[in-house]
């Protein structure tokens, strides 16, 4: 398992914001997690970043990064089990290799495994309370699986937001498909994706929920809030729903940019938006 301390966050993080965590470990099986909480509290543990804002302060917990080093993926009876730290395109293409069909829309959504479920990741009419037959974690010591029911899925939510479960692995349902109508769809959701997102800046993807009956990039581009900036952050001109980083954005200009809009669109609409995203900070 490697270890560095004094690890750059910014350099992996997808908003290329972040500063200084005191230890950042890269576990490579479950006992590697064993080992880290022995000598650890209360570590941080983060998958592909890619919807989360980092203090860009020291940051003085330990934090435990699920990526390549930690992202297997096998068939097991039909069904596919997939670690934490495996990226959601990647698994989509996993799947596709094996003609394992219902999981191509994952290659629109750039974040890992870990934080699908436990945000149940969704795109394009699918979310992982979908597709997810049970999950691995690791709960007070003991390695276990959590069926369906009990992970408590709802509209970008699980009961994992809420215990201190750690999320080493999912089993997915599939469905027997041919692979070329897999890749169609995957390169559908792929074309979909390039079309209508800002890839071409570092960003965390949706910066809010989806409000009740209504769309959050509906809202902020109606109000005329695209284009508008704070520092190096700006809500992007080619989908209102995210911030993007233009250059040099820090943390606080992310912060304050977020309360911008969440004012304009509670004083003129009535409707209070909820970040998506994870704030972490110390």
């Amino acid at each position: 398992m490697k270890t560095i301390f004094d690890y750059d966050i910014k350099d992996y993080s997808s908003f290329k914001i972040g500063g200084i965590c005191r230890v950042a470990y890269f576990p490579e099986k479950d006992s590697d997690f064993l080992e880290i909480l022995d000598k650890e509290d209360n570590p941080l543990i983060i998958g592909n970043m890619t919807n989360i804002l980092f203090t860009d302060g020291h940051f003085n917990r330990a934090v435990i990064i699920l990526n390549k080093n930690f992202s297997n993926a096998f068939v097991e009876d039909g069904s596919i089990i997939a670690e934490a730290g495996m990226t959601m395109p990647a698994l989509s293409r996993f799947a596709y290799k094996n003609e394992i069909g219902g999981l191509e829309f994952m290659e629109g959504i750039p974040g890992s495994i870990g934080g699908g479920v436990i945000m149940n990741a969704g795109a394009y009419g699918t979310e992982f309370k979908d597709i997810v037959d049970e999950v691995k974690v690791l709960r007070d010591g003991k390695i276990l699986w959590v069926d369906n029911a009990e992970c408590e899925f709802s509209s970008r939510h699980s009961i994992f937001q809420n215990n201190k479960d750690i999320v080493l692995a999912a089993r997915f349902k599939g469905e027997k498909k041919d692979a070329a109508a897999i890749k169609r769809d995957m390169d559908d959701f792929h074309e979909r994706r390039i079309s209508k997102q800002p890839i071409d800046y570092p960003s965390c993807g949706s910066v809010f929920k989806r409000p009740k009956d209504n769309y959050a990039s509906k809202l902020i581009d109606d109000l005329g809030l695209k284009g508008r900036s704070v520092g190096g952050a700006e809500v992007s001109t080619k989908h209102a729903g995210f911030i993007i980083n233009k250059g040099n954005a820090t943390f606080k200009d992310v912060l304050d940019l977020i309360e911008i809009v969440k004012s304009e669109v509670k004083s003129k609409t009535g409707i209070e938006l909820e970040p998506e995203l994870r704030i972490i900070e110390e």
